[in-house]
């Protein structure tokens, strides 16, 4: 399998196969009407690169929405389209969360993008009680759509592992640097949570992606961009992950990268806290989207591991929850028999550990079962 994932993402990042296809929704800012703040919906393909406002005029097959490389469908023209259009996301982000001191960031997983993620974003939106001074941003990344699987996302699990990492560190990053002097409240689903450690401060990648990235001509800068100061910048942030498919890999500093029993771990700037949801019974976390489950008894393969149980998650919480500090908390959603976006973001424990960071919210509709039926059903 990690020989398919190195040349799936040779493919990706090379451009091989396809030109990109764009969704068609606008890069604007733009009120829902369940929302009493502005949202702000921004992509980055997966290299990293902004969107244009225009995505519908690219070409490709619109049944297809893995977007390759924005690089690709430039040509020549590449470098300054594409500092054109970084440039006029960070112009949105700025005019979106000019005058707001708290800023909600929603993020999807892996086999997801803009599209299918809104369905779980809408959710989240229309529990919370946004106030006067907050910001949200919908912050999609290729999460690389896999039709017609056998496998049920298996064989683009992991062209989609650095496929995040790039996303934060390239992408995201940027964003936050425009966010001087604000709270931050990220908000991911599945491999989103990778998107915000790889923002916050540069990943461990395998070493198969390095060296498919070197072949390809990258310099050393594309994997480790300059990092934010965020003391300096004075950014407070705070993550909630639901259904977070990242384990110890996504918390070693980037010497570590592809050894084994690691323990140099890197430090996350600014970054108050996390707090994660438990669920043993999620199928993708545990793996059995692959028919079996050998991998979980033993917490590896690939790092799916700490939202699956309280043991898989310990080793990465023993170390940045010493000397009495709580920095990963873990909260049980029992239960859940899926991996879905919607079924976590309309999970009641989610009010909790919103509600741990003063964020205010809706309370669950009497009569209402959430998480909804089909969540529960193996």
């Amino acid at each position: 399998m990690r020989l398919i994932g190195l040349v799936a993402f040779m493919l990706v990042l090379a451009g091989c196969a396809t030109q990109p296809s764009l969704t068609s929704m606008p890069l604007s800012a733009h009120s829902a009407v369940y929302l009493t703040t502005p949202r702000l919906l921004l992509q980055v393909d997966q290299n990293g690169d902004f969107y244009p406002d225009n995505w519908n005029v690219f070409p490709g097959d619109a049944r297809v929405e893995s977007t390759r490389s924005l690089a690709l469908a430039y040509g020549d023209g590449a470098p300054a389209a594409l500092a054109s259009s970084r440039q006029r996301a960070l112009e949105l982000v700025h005019q979106a969360t000019d005058g707001k001191s708290r800023v909600f960031i929603l993020i999807h997983g892996f086999n997801a993008n803009a599209a299918s993620a809104e369905s779980g974003y809408a959710v989240l939106e229309r529990s919370i009680l946004f106030g006067g001074d907050d910001a949200v941003i919908e912050f999609n990344w290729d999460g690389l759509i896999d039709r017609g699987s056998d496998l049920n996302g298996a064989r683009i699990w992991f062209p989609a592992v650095a496929a995040s990492q790039v996303a934060g560190s390239r992408g995201l990053r940027s964003v936050l640097g425009e966010l001087r002097g604000r709270e931050v409240i990220f908000i991911t689903h599945s491999r989103g949570a990778s998107v915000v450690l790889s923002a916050i401060s540069n990943p461990s990648y395998t070493p198969e992606f390095k060296a498919a990235v070197a072949r390809l001509g990258f310099g050393d800068g594309f994997l480790a961009p300059p990092e934010l100061d965020f003391q300096g910048l004075n950014i407070r942030m705070d993550a909630v992950m639901l259904a977070p498919a990242i384990g110890n890999p996504d918390f070693w500093a980037p010497r570590c990268s592809g050894v084994r029993g690691c323990t140099t771990f890197r430090a996350f700037p600014g970054l108050r806290s996390v707090r994660h949801s438990l669920n043993p019974g999620d199928p993708v976390l545990s793996k059995r989207f692959f028919g079996w489950n050998p991998f979980s008894p033993t917490c590896s393969f690939n790092a799916t591991t700490l939202g699956y149980t309280e043991n898989c998650g310990s080793w990465v919480r023993d170390h940045y929850n010493r000397g009495g500090r709580t920095w990963l908390k873990p909260f049980p959603m029992t239960a859940m028999r899926s991996h879905s976006f919607i079924c976590y973001s309309g999970h009641p424990v989610l009010r909790d550990m919103l509600g741990e960071l003063g964020v205010r919210t809706r309370p669950v509709p009497e009569g209402a079962t959430l998480p909804p039926s089909s969540c529960t059903q193996g």
